[in-house]
């Protein structure tokens, strides 16, 4: 598989990285983080996210060189991988598990979610209006002419 080395610099945000990944024309993206580390905004598990879906709409796979535990925790609840080297990333399998999103409880006021296996079949049904006379064009015309009427007389 071709992969492609994206170093990030520190002055790096989350709109310039997301930059660098839409060059790229491999289905494999390494990230590698400055030594310093990127600026504290960039750490967010959100600005991860973005990224893992830009990539992923770009059919790539995203996967992070850094030894920052900030990152690499938020890394791993997303699922991307994360490596302590370019090396290592060539030398073990990028394996990304992907987490099922957390379970939305219901709002308040709102009923419990029920089980969609004992849910009865939904049955859809149609309805014709009850005036087809209103859906006539002739009487539609009628109807915009009074009102517009009405509005120049009450002007």
């Amino acid at each position: 598989m071709k992969e492609q080395i994206l170093h990030l610099d520190p002055h790096d945000d989350y709109p310039s990285a997301r930059d660098k990944i839409g060059w790229v024309q491999t289905d494999r993206v390494l990230l590698v983080w400055p030594p310093q580390g990127l600026p504290r905004r960039f750490n967010r598990p959100l600005d991860l996210l973005l990224l893992q879906r830009h990539a992923a709409g770009l059919g790539a796979k995203i996967a992070l060189v850094t030894s920052d535990p900030v990152v690499c925790d938020h890394a791993e609840a997303l699922g991307i991988p994360v490596f302590d080297s370019i090396d290592d990333s060539h030398l073990r399998p990028w394996r990304s598990r992907r987490i099922a999103p957390p379970a939305r409880l219901p709002g308040k006021g709102m009923p419990a979610p029920a089980d969609p296996d004992d849910a009865p079949p939904v049955q859809f049904a149609v309805t014709l209006p009850r005036w087809k006379w209103a859906r006539h064009p002739a009487v539609r015309w009628l109807a915009r002419a009074t009102v517009f009427v009405a509005a120049i007389v009450v002007v």
